[in-house]
């Protein structure tokens, strides 16, 4: 019940926040979404709060199954196939503190499939400067035919520029996490730690902003 009241708070506070930002970028005026359009990087901030909360819809269902389940166990708490914690798709992406915390909370169900397919394979953990990049690069070129598809064009150079700027980064960070921790010091670094999320929070906005306006073609103000 604890898990379930925690989830429905958050996906309530995430989806209005999400919704009032909407509302506020669409109101009449002087056009706020077309100022942010004129600074990348407002733009790409407003972008990602509002798609990073607008993406919990795609929790719903899985929430929903949720309390069923809970429902269910309450009518028979005797059986153990009834106590299951449903895995949501999408979690607090926006307040990511590293990459790794990023991708762990970014579509789960298909990020757990990519790794079992071509992570692990190319020795995962054990061997970072080769199955990190080449698992990003992997999956921007298995995005070629969603952008024709979706804008009729393959728009090659825009998904490899978009995966391989956080294939880059998110081996930087794997590598230097490794190495910070086999020196045996504990817990990492106070200053490595607020540098890893300075760099996470710069470059998802980079690949953001590279996403929807390379490869997606679309600005702030197609998405109100």
């Amino acid at each position: 019940p604890g898990l379930a009241a925690r989830r429905s708070l958050h996906l309530a506070g995430g989806l209005a926040c999400g919704l009032g930002l909407r509302e506020l970028l669409r109101l009449p005026g002087p056009g706020l979404a077309r100022a942010l359009e004129a600074v990348p990087p407002l733009e790409a901030e407003a972008l990602a709060l509002l798609l990073s909360a607008l993406v919990l819809a795609l929790d719903l269902p899985a929430h929903a199954w949720q309390l069923l389940m809970d429902a269910l166990g309450r009518l028979a708490p005797g059986d153990p196939d009834l106590r299951v914690e449903v895995v949501l798709p999408f979690g607090a992406v926006y307040c990511s503190a590293s990459l790794r915390q990023f991708w762990g909370r970014w579509s789960r169900p298909a990020g757990q499939l990519i790794r079992q397919l071509v992570y692990h394979p190319l020795g995962g953990p054990a061997r970072p400067w080769l199955s990190v990049p080449l698992l990003f690069a992997l999956n921007g070129a298995a995005h070629f035919d969603v952008g024709q598809a979706l804008v009729g064009d393959r728009r090659e150079r825009w998904w490899m520029a978009t995966f391989l700027t956080l294939g880059l980064a998110a081996t930087v960070e794997v590598v230097a996490t490794d190495r910070l921790r086999a020196r045996g010091e504990g817990a990492l670094p106070r200053w490595f730690r607020i540098a890893r999320a300075v760099m996470a929070h710069a470059v998802l906005r980079v690949a953001l902003y590279l996403f929807l306006r390379g490869c997606l073609m679309l600005r702030l103000s197609d998405l109100l």
